[in-house]
């Protein structure tokens, strides 16, 4: 009876210590960090979803003015000149 006794106020002690006794674990320790480098101006930066692609005029001798699609980003032409004036 005595031993009975013991154990169950053992378990009693430890389970009232358990639960007041602070955790060692702590809310910060579950906060992971990232870490971030700057991108400076080169070729790895952002690149665009969609072709740069814009007109390009030009006005001849004769005075005629003649526009075509250049294509930015592919640095190429996409169509012939076509005469505006």
């Amino acid at each position: 009876m005595k031993k009975s006794k013991l154990i169950v106020s053992c378990l009693a002690a430890l389970t009232l210590v358990c639960t007041v006794a602070p955790c060692c674990t702590h809310a910060d320790a579950n906060v992971t960090t990232q870490e971030v480098t700057a991108i400076g101006n080169s070729d790895e930066g952002i690149m665009p979803l969609s072709d740069d692609i814009r007109y390009v005029y030009k006005k001849t001798e004769d005075g005629h003015m003649y526009k075509r699609l250049y294509n930015f980003s592919k640095g190429m032409w996409v169509g012939d000149w076509i005469q505006i004036k």
